[in-house]
């Protein structure tokens, strides 16, 4: 009897040494066992039907075993999913193992369970189950379910012999550290164990000392028994414990399968902290030499990530022949940036080192570079051999200018997460981020938001992830009458002012994932631009459209800085993103003059680039959308009636990018009649159209305006057509005269003048609530108008009861040369008969001058009126804006007869500006640049700002933008249908 209690107190410590306790799983091959195997047949150590002792025996892979179960036994081993699994009769790579059966009918109901005592299985062992050809096999992922800790207060169980037992570690503060033996018992023994996805513990003790450089987390834990987070018993500390010596009194802790205790039904997300959650299916993030970071804009890519039947875990995606440019945009959309720079696989570089995570995507292929989430491409989760070796992972290094910086009434994003697929809903509306009040928010509005993100479902829409206190709340009480909604906007437009009765306690927090039971989402960067019926588009740049940036701040009132284009195409192009003009090659100050010309102004007085002036306005790490521009005439009103090339030269870089300098005189500070403007638009590219009439400006009723109309405008100004009119909330000031109302356009008409004539007077038939908007654009880079800042001066009619500027001009050079053929055959005459008739004719060309001068005069399309102050030049250093409408030079002798008399300036061509200058505007200090969303990536630093522009004041010189909108109270709505857009297959010219 003496010698029994000695062996059974042997089998205990033996057993409490090596973590062999009930429901403990291993792994063997030809019957030996390794702690180091990721496959091999799987033994269990349980009791079976006819004996309560414990022993070591096997799985049954009968009916009833899947891939479910396979990734549970996987877990429980702690690696972070099954590949594959089988009969051992069907391989010959494990052996033969004799051990008898233990279980068999093991049926999991969910695969991220974390062990098999989460499960149904029976210890009545079938016939059918005897064979040691039966027992079950898996091969498990070789990645550790702790390799990339997904939440503060994780834990697990280190220096065991089996996956039971072990040194009980917590990460907490990014580092994995210990727990003070100090207090710790049995409740906290058991919360351990059941966060672990067991019932009990069968021991805890201090038998596994860690590491002398490990942190010791937690001390004098106090949870109660109905605890199943250790989280829930004491919260990460921000600084380790000092007072609990050096890993002497770490907690070792040993967990089993009891009946006697309820069962956990722990998953490996039960635990997870509010804000710091486990990533959802499709999360994707950026890895460096063995470290993520939610700031990263560059790395190798891992997504978390399985197919329907597996567990989602980290793993890379493969560079092969599919993934391209448009597969690594997609990514760093995904990421919240505003598109791919570069991008290859990581054996090509060194500068991410390697990841040994395994491959868990394939062949992926997205149809469109403008796509939001990889859930939108094809992929596949077969892996090719090809792609198993870890120099095939793919890597991307993104722009850091975020997707969001430019933002559209009505769009969202998530902030303040972990990772890009789950934050606070923050939603833009009134030139200003806000959040989202969770009141009446539910599933069908969650799934609405993640659509229009990208993702085709939610994982949530809790949490506590309050915004800011100076951040206003847009939106309250949010309902999406259905599911299958795309935009948020569809649901709840965005108001005028804030009107709730939320506090920011109550702003939602939502989760994004891919969920292949819902239909995929097809949104990408413009699909919810026009979801907002209120918005109808306002402040959308369309292709073509063209601002000015400094420091990544974006702003039309800016009359200096780096010139970015938006797009290139229709709404559906894969390019409609911002986008940089390369110097290289061509580019000239004839170039420049264009830029500024289609930004309102009235030419440039210099341009420059970013290896030059980069202390100026930044570096603009945008992708570069246009080189080789060549402009032919100066007088272009487009920057896309230029040659460009959308085919990038590879000397190109960020110190190519182009800045412009442009005067501060609008080019319509003296303008002619018939002159068309569009004012109070976001870009220049849209607005209010205003018409140039008897010296004022005034509107154009839309009582006759059509689609040929509309293309007719569009031309005018430059761009090829136009995207929509009369949707933009837009009316003109109540003085201003309406002039245009009778419009009889012809399709081959270049100029607005030609389909009316000016009238005398403004309509007395319409209202401002008729007044035209309009949203020009031009979908390619050949435009089909040559149309120049005096095309359409000499098209336009003379107004009613009045000679125009250039009727006057031409009357008075005609007396000129009258006067002078008579003085040239009267040269026989007397010299005193001479210069009398000299004076007399002289007087009578003195006297014509001033009858007409005195009749209703409208200034000369092409000189300053005299009668008005001319406006002031810029106070900076600058070449005087330009003229772009000479008069028909005259004779030597004439123009020496009228030096004195004529109150114009000298006639004659306009003399072409100097040749470029490359010296920046004058030196400032830049203000800070702003960076919203994530923190900022020290090794690549964001340059991104938002739109409306920086409240900081700056030195350069501004203008106060067009005129200001006036929206009426209640515009009638517009029954008309809305015109299709324009191609150019459609084109009638």
């Amino acid at each position: 009897m003496k010698y029994l209690s000695i062996f059974t107190l042997f089998v205990a410590l033996f057993c409490a040494v090596h973590g062999q306790y009930r429901g403990t799983v291993r792994l063997v091959r030809s019957g030996v066992f390794s702690s180091t195997y990721t496959a091999g047949i799987v033994q269990i150590y349980y009791f079976t039907s006819s004996s309560s002792t414990n022993r070591w025996g096997n799985i049954c892979d009968d009916t009833s075993f899947a891939s479910t179960e396979a990734s549970v036994i996987c877990n429980q081993l702690g690696y972070d999913g099954a590949s594959f699994y089988g009969r051992a009769g069907s391989t010959t790579s494990y052996g033969t193992d004799t051990a008898a059966t233990a279980l068999n009918d093991v049926n999991c109901a969910n695969s991220n369970y974390l062990t098999l005592q989460q499960c149904n299985l029976s210890t009545v062992i079938k016939p059918s189950c005897i064979s040691d050809n039966e027992d079950l096999y898996v091969s498990c992922q070789t990645t550790r379910i702790w390799d990339s800790p997904d939440f503060s207060g994780q834990i697990r169980l280190q220096g065991g012999t089996y996956s039971s037992y072990g040194r009980l570690e917590v990460y907490c503060n990014g580092e994995w550290g210990t727990v003070c033996a100090d207090s710790f018992g049995p409740t906290g023994a058991r919360t351990a164990c059941r966060q672990l996805g067991y019932s009990d513990y069968s021991t805890y003790n201090t038998n596994v000392p860690g590491s002398s450089s490990q942190h010791t987390w937690f001390e004098n834990l106090a949870c109660n028994s109905s605890s199943n987070c250790l989280g829930t018993c004491e919260s990460c500390p921000t600084t380790q414990i000092s007072f609990c010596g050096t890993g002497s009194r770490d907690v070792a802790l040993g967990c089993e399968f009891d009946s006697s205790y309820a069962t956990s039904n722990n998953t490996p997300s039960t635990c997870e902290y509010a804000g710091s959650r486990r990533p959802d299916r499709g999360t994707v993030r950026l890895f460096r030499n063995g470290v993520f970071s939610s700031s990263y804009s560059a790395g190798i890519v891992e997504i978390y990530y399985a197919g329907s039947s597996y567990r989602s875990y980290w793993g890379n995606i493969c560079d092969d022949s599919s993934f391209g440019y448009s597969e690594a945009n997609v990514i760093c959309h995904q990421l919240g940036y505003n598109g791919v720079s570069t991008y290859g696989r990581a054996g090509s570089t060194t500068s991410y080192g390697t990841d040994t995570t395994s491959t868990t995507v394939d062949d992926v292929d997205c149809a469109s570079s403008s796509y939001l989430t990889l859930e939108q491409c094809t992929l596949s989760i077969i892996i090719k051999s090809s792609c198993i070796s870890n120099s095939e992972d793919a890597y991307v290094s993104c722009y850091t200018t975020r997707i969001w910086n430019n933002p559209y009434p009505g769009q969202i994003r998530l902030q303040g997460g972990t990772y890009s697929s789950y934050g606070r809903l923050e939603v833009y509306c009134n030139g200003q981020w806000g959040t989202v009040c969770d009141d009446s928010f539910g599933s069908a509005d969650a799934r609405a938001a993640c659509r229009q993100l990208g993702y085709s479902d939610y994982s949530t829409y809790t949490g506590n992830l309050a915004g800011s206190s100076s951040q206003p709340i847009w939106l309250d009480n949010v309902i999406c009458s259905s599911s299958s909604y795309s935009c948020l906007a569809t649901c709840e437009s965005c108001p005028a002012t804030q009107y709730h009765n939320c506090g920011h306690s109550q702003d939602v927090a939502l989760g994004c994932e891919f969920d292949s039971t819902y239909t995929t989402s097809s949104n990408s960067l413009s699909t919810c631009q026009y979801a907002d019926p209120s918005s109808s588009g306002f402040g959308v740049p369309l292709s073509g459209a063209l601002i000015l940036a400094r420091n990544g701040v974006y702003s039309s009132s800016f009359t200096s800085g780096r010139v970015v284009v938006y797009g290139i195409g229709s709404s559906t192009s894969s390019s409609l993103f911002w986008g940089n003009v390369c110097r290289r090659t061509s580019f000239s100050l004839n170039a420049a003059h264009v830029i500024c010309h289609q930004l309102t102004f009235s030419g440039a007085s210099t341009w420059s680039y970013s290896g030059i002036d980069s202390n100026l306005f930044g570096v603009d790490t945008n992708r570069t959308l246009l080189d080789d521009v060549s402009c032919s005439n100066s007088g272009y009103l487009m920057l896309f009636q230029c040659t460009v090339s959308t085919s990038i030269s590879l000397f190109c870089t960020d110190a190519d990018d182009i800045s412009v300098t442009c005067y501060t005189t609008r080019i319509w500070s003296s303008p002619y009649t018939g002159q068309l403007r569009l004012t109070s638009g976001n870009y220049t590219n849209e607005g209010l159209i205003e018409v140039y009439c008897n010296g004022a400006w005034g509107t154009v009723c839309d009582n006759t305006f059509s689609a040929t109309a509309a293309r007719i405008v569009c031309r005018q100004l430059g761009y090829n057509s136009y995207y929509r009119y009369n949707t933009l909330p837009i009316v003109g000031d109540t003085p201003q005269s309406i002039w245009y109302n009778s419009l009889s356009c012809s399709s081959s008409d270049t100029c607005l003048s030609s389909c009316q004539s000016c009238p005398s007077s403004s309509s007395t038939t319409c209202v401002h609530a008729e007044d035209v908007t309009i949203v020009c654009y031009s979908l390619s880079t050949s435009s089909s108008t040559t149309v120049t800042t005096s095309t359409c001066q000499t098209t336009s009619s003379s107004d009613s009861g009045g000679l125009s500027g250039g009727a006057i001009a031409g009357i008075v050079i005609g007396v000129i040369v009258f006067i002078g053929l008579v003085m040239f055959f009267s040269g026989s005459a007397q010299k005193k008969k001479k210069e009398r008739q000299r004076a007399a004719l002289a007087a009578a060309a003195a006297q014509a001058t001033v009858e007409l001068t005195n009749a209703q005069v409208v200034p000369a399309p092409n000189l300053p009126t005299h009668q008005t102050a001319p406006e002031p030049l810029p106070t900076t250093n600058q070449e005087p804006p330009p003229s772009y409408a000479g008069a028909a030079a005259v004779t030597q002798e004439v123009k020496e007869y009228n030096d004195e008399k004529s109150p114009y300036p000298p006639p004659g061509p306009i003399p072409e500006p100097s040749a470029p200058s490359f010296a920046p505007p004058p030196p400032f200090a830049p203000y800070p640049p702003t960076n919203t969303g994530y923190p900022p990536d020290p090794a690549y630093p964001p340059t991104g700002g938002y739109y409306p522009p920086n409240p900081y004041p700056t030195p350069y010189p501004t203008v106060s933008g067009y005129p200001p909108a006036t929206y009426p109270a209640a515009p009638p709505p517009d029954t008309r249908p809305d015109p299709p857009p324009y191609t150019e297959a459609s084109a009638p010219y």
